[in-house]
């Protein structure tokens, strides 16, 4: 994991103070995914356009079937971590990840202008993810007497 402190806009000629402090760092990882979603044996979805001052377009698809219930992906990602006073404030992830295998496909059966098309979609897993997160204090450390 790579860390860079950064400071932006000096707001005395000391030096001490600045507009916004923040870490930047980068993040990676693997994760096991358990994709909970059941089959539905043969059930199909269906639309129709028929608007006259559109192409006539019918389209049938079938119900997602799971290939793989379990997977993995790797995440990569970086984040902000805003400061205030040398204290943590709120924390900003981007992280994308890529699912390795494909979990479900599903079919598609179409017609435009009755030309019949078929099409097969798949999916792994892989999104895109923004988090924010801010700290909240539960208790007060005490300094030990010595």
């Amino acid at each position: 994991m790579l860390k860079e402190n950064i400071r932006i806009g000096k707001l005395d000629k000391i030096g001490y103070r600045y507009a916004m402090i923040f870490d930047l760092y980068t993040t990676a990882g693997i994760s096991y995914d358990w994709f909970r979603f059941d089959n539905y044996e043969g059930a199909i979805l269906g639309l129709s356009v028929t608007d006259p001052k559109l192409d006539k377009i019918e389209i049938e698809e079938k119900l997602p079937n799971v290939l793989h219930r379990r997977g993995a992906s790797i995440q990569a990602g970086i984040g902000f971590q805003f400061k205030s006073h040398d204290k943590d404030r709120l924390d900003i992830q981007l992280v994308y990840s890529q699912g390795l295998r494909k979990l479900v496909t599903a079919d598609v059966d179409y017609t435009i202008n009755q030309t019949a098309y078929f099409l097969q979609m798949a999916a792994r897993g892989t999104a895109f993810r923004i988090t924010a997160s801010y700290p909240i204090r539960l208790s007060k450390r005490r300094k030990s007497e010595e």
